[in-house]
């Protein structure tokens, strides 16, 4: 079913021309989405590289959320698949999400070095401790935060 039809054609433009510039900017609104979520891929890559990724990322995963917030969660996945021959690519990517995820995670007090020291040894077996809601393991075979730093 096309939309086509429903379109409403005057001087201005034909329902082809304003569904192209519709189509133009939700692809700009996507691209800028990842942009924000992955920045240091996006300097990695270069503006190029990046859209033509992103434009490919897009057609592989299309928006499933109303918040653009999670567009972007499938990525390492993705360059896994598409760019197998870079790997530091999807991990760059899980690395950013990650970021991201523990931005967007439940702010909880945590304990600091003074506060384990204020507990007797004698309670140390007695301690339940879990992680905060913003760690994020990562198993990384490249050098990825300092690239990520060196890029920023």
């Amino acid at each position: 079913t096309t939309v086509a039809p429903l379109i409403v054609e005057d001087d201005k433009g034909s329902a082809a021309q304003r569904l192209f510039i519709y189509q133009h900017a939700y692809n700009a609104r996507l691209q800028e989405a990842l942009q924000t979520d992955y920045p240091g891929l996006y300097a990695y890559l270069g503006e190029a590289e990046f859209s033509r990724m992103a434009l490919a990322y897009s057609r592989a995963y299309p928006s499933q959320n109303p918040s653009l917030r999670w567009f972007g969660q499938n990525m390492a996945q993705f360059l896994r698949t598409h760019y197998p021959d870079y790997p530091i690519l999807s991990e760059m990517a899980a690395f950013e999400w990650a970021l991201g995820e523990s931005f967007d995670a439940l702010d909880q007090d945590v304990l600091g070095l003074q506060d384990l020291q204020q507990i007797a040894p004698e309670h140390w077996g007695d301690l339940q401790i879990s992680f905060a809601p913003s760690l994020r393991l990562l198993d990384l075979y490249w050098n990825v935060p300092q690239i990520w730093q060196a890029l920023d």
